[in-house]
């Protein structure tokens, strides 16, 4: 057998090897990879935001409408509907619309971790973890600290909750000007810009 017959031979077995080993990559990257995504179950999670006027009567409202999900590379996201602010008090929704909120303005929250710490973890397993919490809200954008309860689930699926409320100083967003219209018009002495957010969220691996 001639030098260049090993040689093609020699070849081909290489590159057929090569492409087994790719093949095989690439279908455990698409095993690792499909469904191992999380999206947010809103009917089974709630987000409610607490507000103090008059300096102690506090009162505790919800958000009814917000999506998020988890990626596999660790990337979270919640974006809330701020338009579905619900106090429980329908004249004092429509003025939240009208002078504090623009049309079809939300919040996005953003983090990252490793999804791998927590992968395949025993149902009822939990964990407490301090992220920062980064919040876009009304064209500004700060880093927010957290303290949440990371719950396992069965089927793959995920609980995250807040250990203690996030609170947000609304004046660092822009909203003095509105939150004093809301209080003139309320007849208040006082509305705190600060507000304490509390969540728990369920997510699906899909």
């Amino acid at each position: 057998m001639s030098i260049n017959t090993l040689a093609a031979r020699s070849a081909a077995t290489s590159i057929a090897l090569a492409s087994r080993v790719f093949l095989l990559c690439a279908g455990l990257l698409g095993s690792g990879s499909a469904g191992a995504d999380w999206k947010l179950d809103s009917a089974a999670s709630s987000i409610t935001f607490a507000t103090v006027k008059n300096g102690s009567v506090e009162e505790t409202h919800r958000f009814k409408r917000f999506t998020g999900s988890v990626s596999d590379s660790g990337n979270a996201q919640v974006t809330i509907d701020l338009l579905s602010a619900d106090t429980g008090i329908e004249i004092r929704d429509q003025r939240m619309q009208e002078m504090l909120f623009g049309p079809g303005q939300e919040a996005r929250i953003r983090t990252e971790f490793n999804v791998g710490n927590y992968r395949n973890m025993p149902e009822q397993w939990v964990a407490k973890v301090n992220p920062e919490l980064t919040l876009e809200l009304n064209s500004k954008v700060n880093q927010i600290p957290a303290a949440l309860l990371f719950k396992a689930l069965a089927g793959g699926d995920y609980q995250v909750e807040s250990q203690s409320a996030v609170v947000i100083d609304v004046a660092d967003y822009g909203f003095t000007q509105g939150i004093e219209k809301l209080r003139s018009i309320a007849g208040l002495n006082a509305i705190s810009t600060e507000v304490k957010v509390s969540f728990s969220l369920k997510f699906i691996k899909e």
